[in-house]
């Protein structure tokens, strides 16, 4: 069996077969709304095709994630216009780069009880972190080569401790797919929460 008939398999196995969305009891819905036989829950073909789940837990985790994602964003909205003051255009920049983020965030929470994501979130929160990490750090050092100057402004220490913390995020990004995958898989197979 070749790797690509072996990748299709296993897609098959876990999230490309279709179970109760409740119970993980294998249950495939043609068209409507139909209840499971083993659990009751009713539930459709569209909902069947656009979750994997929508068992109370991960449905009140899915909640939890967004609803901390947007207090977060909401304080460090206020914070920003409290230090940005009459700025006006920092401001509008500052506020529509917490929307994005906002949406961004929303989207990964998301996950939770979707299949999939409409955005390549595997790649672009690694590369996202990394930037936030590492980018005024490699700004700064093409600045200092293309000016020619003295690196007056760039410390490597100061460089340091705002880019080493973004490490912790960064390795997360890495590791949270695997994990909430290992999560899927042991739900579907039952011997996850449920």
């Amino acid at each position: 069996m070749g790797n690509a008939e072996h990748m299709t398999g296993k897609r098959r196995q876990g999230l490309g077969k279709r179970t109760c969305l409740y119970c993980f009891q294998a249950f495939r819905i043609e068209r409507g709304k139909v209840p499971c036989p083993a659990c009751g829950e009713e539930q459709s073909k569209l909902q069947q095709d656009r979750f994997w789940t929508l068992q109370p837990l991960w449905v009140k985790r899915q909640v939890l994630a967004r609803g901390v994602a947007v207090a977060l964003l909401l304080a460090l909205g206020g914070f920003l216009a409290v230090q940005v003051g009459d700025d006006g255009v920092s401001l509008f920049w500052g506020l529509g780069l917490l929307v994005g983020a906002g949406a961004f965030l929303w989207e990964t929470a998301g996950l939770l009880t979707r299949r999939e994501s409409a955005l390549p979130l595997r790649i672009l929160w690694p590369a996202i972190l990394l930037c936030i990490g590492f980018g005024p750090i490699l700004f700064s050092v093409m600045l200092h080569f293309i000016s020619g100057e003295a690196q007056a402004g760039l410390r490597w220490q100061i460089g340091l401790l705002w880019g080493v913390p973004w490490l912790v995020p960064f390795g997360l990004s890495l590791w949270v797919p695997g994990w909430l995958r290992r999560q899927r898989e042991a739900c579907l197979h039952g011997t996850g929460p449920h």
